[in-house]
């Protein structure tokens, strides 16, 4: 479930660099 959403981010940030800074603070919260 969480790995389709990262996915799905990822192909987004290829679109929109602000998703790459949101991709990293859901990462770091996650821990």
């Amino acid at each position: 479930f969480l790995y389709n959403i990262d996915d799905e981010l990822k192909l987004l940030s290829l679109h929109c660099p602000l998703w790459n800074f949101f991709i990293v603070l859901t990462d770091s919260i996650r821990g």
